[in-house]
């Protein structure tokens, strides 16, 4: 299954998190999952549950991460490459979203 964008980990932070701090890159990241048709993977979805679980200012609840997740199950997972990689960095520009993870 093909998607026209793939969505970074932050992406979906941005969406899911309160945003009083961020409120533009929380709108932005909203649009893009209301207007694109964007694929994730495994690995996304994996850093995304730590993320907004342990890793922001108000730790989100385990059962609501998990309902994240269901919900994005409705897009396609794809496998990362080196094309992926570079798509996803060069959409990071023209949305000015982040495109970097940190444990």
């Amino acid at each position: 299954m093909n998607a026209e964008f793939f969505l970074d980990t932050n992406v979906l932070v941005y969406a899911a998190v309160d945003g009083s701090d961020a409120p533009k890159k929380k709108q932005q990241a909203l649009s893009l999952i209301d207007a694109v048709d964007f694929g994730i993977s495994a690995q996304v979805l994996q850093e995304f549950y730590v993320m907004v679980t342990r890793k922001t200012a108000v730790p989100m609840a385990a059962g609501d991460a998990l309902a994240w997740i269901e919900a994005l199950e409705v897009f396609p997972c794809v496998s990362i490459d080196s094309a992926l990689v570079k798509l996803a960095a060069e959409n990071s520009l023209r949305y000015q979203i982040s495109y970097s993870y940190e444990t």
